[in-house]
């Protein structure tokens, strides 16, 4: 393969896996945004509901975003790749070309992949309790990479205990306060601390309109 045709079909790559891929969106922190939706509501919170991570080989988090993006494009080709490739634009040599390259990757990759995630865990203490593995590695590193607190990635990954009904009904009760974004996934004694912190704003809110009548 010549060096422009190898140039171009990364560039192809890259641009499917970022369409396609679940990590594949303009990077930003879904918990910082929900802080800042609480925070122009009035809402104090006692601590920061995200974290900055040291990311694997000292990465920002936009340029990482992208590295899982074509990981999980390329490990994940057999599942739903293939399709996004047989839909593609794209002439069959080159597509022919593609998935020789995908096949040749997915190996490299998927060791990659837990490699990143053990330096992650190395790199930030708060995450060394946790244990990676092929099945919550995804998780894992995409948790890091769009700040979300270790104990709401702990949480995440932990399918026997998580309440998935619970969840809905957290994420509802948020939303009769007004809050529109997303909450993302949280254990349950945050969820507490932020809805306890909604319902002091509201009485407080209550409060200020009652002395205000009143004057």
């Amino acid at each position: 393969m010549n060096t422009r045709l190898n140039k171009e079909l990364k560039m192809i790559l890259a641009r499917l896996a970022l369409e396609y891929s679940p990590f594949g969106t303009r990077w930003y922190s879904g918990p910082k945004r929900f802080e800042d939706s609480l925070i122009a509501k009035g809402v104090h919170l006692p601590k920061h509901l995200y974290y900055k991570y040291k990311l694997p080989g000292n990465a920002e988090p936009g340029r990482y975003m992208r590295k899982l993006a074509l990981y999980s494009f390329c490990i994940n080709y057999d599942v739903w790749g293939y399709r996004v490739l047989e839909d593609a634009q794209i002439q069959q040599d080159k597509k022919d070309l593609l998935v020789k390259e995908i096949r040749s990757k997915q190996k490299e990759y998927t060791q990659r992949l837990l490699d990143d995630g053990n330096e992650l865990l190395s790199l930030n203490s708060n995450l060394r309790n946790l244990s990676v593995n092929p099945d919550n590695v995804f998780d894992i590193l995409a948790g890091a990479t769009f700040w979300y607190l270790p104990r709401n990635i702990e949480y995440f990954i932990d399918n026997n205990n998580r309440n998935i009904d619970k969840e809905k009904e957290i994420r509802d009760k948020i939303e009769t306060y007004g809050i529109k974004e997303s909450c993302g996934i949280l254990a349950p004694e945050i969820a507490d601390t932020i809805i306890s912190a909604l319902e002091k704003n509201e009485q407080m809110a209550i409060h200020q309109t009652q002395s205000n009548q009143n004057c």
